[in-house]
């Protein structure tokens, strides 16, 4: 996403699109393997383990899920936050110039 932002200085959109493009897929593929291997954990005899091994496999899922759904509207949300704080710091000194050229006159 950064890389998108500062690099090729595409849109917060664009950025989301690019990010999900080249990592979305490994990402995914990488969920796939890790719950797949706490699944078998999760067949364990010992109940700890298959317990601990659920449990994993449920909190990666999520995170996959927030990944996907949460994250690219949190990052354009703080993209135009950040856009409206520098709007609003520039508007703030071209007022700061206009009341010193003002003085000066």
């Amino acid at each position: 996403y950064l890389r998108a932002r500062r690099e090729k200085n595409l849109s917060s959109e664009d950025a989301v699109r690019y990010a999900f493009t080249t990592v979305g897929t490994a990402l995914f593929v990488t969920t796939v393997i890790l719950v797949a291997g706490f699944g078998i954990l999760a067949q364990s005899a010992f109940d700890f383990n298959s317990a601990m091994g659920k449990l994993t496999m449920i909190t990666i899922s999520f995170a996959l899920i927030a990944d996907f759904l949460l994250l690219p509207t949190l990052l354009m949300k703080m993209e135009k936050s950040e856009e409206t704080d520098t709007t609003t710091e520039n508007i703030s000194q071209i007022d700061d110039g206009l009341q010193t050229a003002t003085t000066n006159e």
